[in-house]
């Protein structure tokens, strides 16, 4: 079974095609465009098409051995065995369970309009392979699979409008301001990448007015509106990168990555072996833990978290740094 559920929608449309009666021998442009309408996107890549007819060929896993061929005098595709067809091979009820699990995954982001998108394609899946009568028989199952709630996104509106933005390379203008600021600031934002972090959602791109990266909270924004202007991706900007040098969101510029070492209790390695503090983190046998970040606000947050189960021995800036930030905190409790 796919694990990618765009994935299940483009092998039922494929088959779909190929079984056409009205439609033979179709191209491999006309399948493209019946798969994204299908799943809800603007274009479906030549690769990504290639790649589904060796998964259904090839693939033991799915079990499809289709025998997909492309006819070179009809400049298009068809099976091999006029009577195959992907239906015929069922799907296991671990299968079954899988997509609707992932649906009901779905139905925790329903009030954000990026994801509401998503709905009508997995009813149509569940349709299709006409799931709900076949797992309705254990009505019990998801009782018993609680999800976090998810909390209303405030700036959720604008997530189809950035992302957008992002394909089509274009400005986006932006009205925001700050907690506690009267006063709104507008911003022209060449937006590289979405990122979530604990519920709340953030554009990170290039501001010419700054000279720099920066990213901006979508719940602060007042107004967005996507320019007609375009603007060209700095090539020098690896967001997966950026993000990884940083616990969360905050990423100062002027700053890099360096080691930190923190003594904790053994008690707390368990803890810390499934919920690393970051990415980069060895647990050393003395009972140190090492991480290679730039200390941000997410950073110290996370450290004293953790309480007197851990303590930061160097460099001496972060120690610093920390121990002024309890010095501030006794004062609360003196």
């Amino acid at each position: 079974m796919p694990k990618n559920l765009d994935a299940v929608i483009r092998y039922r449309v494929i088959d779909r095609c190929l079984r056409s009666k009205g439609h033979t021998f179709p191209t491999a442009a006309y399948i493209r465009e019946q798969c994204a309408e299908a799943i809800g996107v603007n274009e479906i890549a030549v690769r990504t098409l290639e790649k589904d007819f060796s998964e259904m060929r090839n693939n033991e896993s799915l079990g499809y051995f289709a025998p997909i061929k492309f006819h070179s005098y009809n400049k298009g595709y068809y099976y091999e065995d006029p009577n195959y067809s992907i239906e015929k091979i069922p799907l296991g009820e671990e299968d079954l369970l899988a997509i609707e699990l992932a649906a009901q995954v779905l139905e925790q982001y329903k009030h954000i309009d990026l994801f509401a998108g998503f709905k009508p394609v997995v009813e149509k899946l569940t349709e299709s392979l006409s799931i709900r009568h076949k797992v309705s028989s254990k009505p019990e199952a998801f009782d018993f699979v609680h999800f976090e709630e998810k909390p209303y996104v405030l700036g959720g509106a604008f997530l189809q409008t950035i992302l957008n933005a992002i394909i089509e390379h274009k400005k986006i203008d932006i009205t925001y301001a700050k907690f506690f600021q009267d006063t709104a600031s507008h911003y022209v934002l060449d937006p590289h990448v979405l990122k979530e972090y604990q519920g709340v959602w953030y554009v990170s791109g290039w501001l010419e007015s700054a000279g720099e990266i920066r990213t901006f909270a979508l719940d602060r924004m007042k107004s967005l509106e996507m320019s007609t202007k375009t603007f060209t991706r700095r090539p020098d900007f690896n967001h997966e990168q950026y993000f990884k040098e940083v616990i969360g969101i905050t990423h100062p510029n002027d700053k890099q990555p360096q080691k930190i070492v923190i003594e904790v209790k053994e008690t707390l390695i368990p803890y810390l072996n499934i919920l690393p503090i970051h990415s980069s983190q060895i647990i050393q046998p003395n009972h140190t833990v090492e991480v290679n970040l730039i200390p941000n606000k997410e950073f110290f947050m996370r450290i004293l978290s953790l309480g007197e189960q851990v303590k930061v021995i160097e460099p001496q800036s972060v120690v610093s740094e920390l121990k002024a930030v309890l010095e501030k905190m006794s004062h609360f409790y003196i």
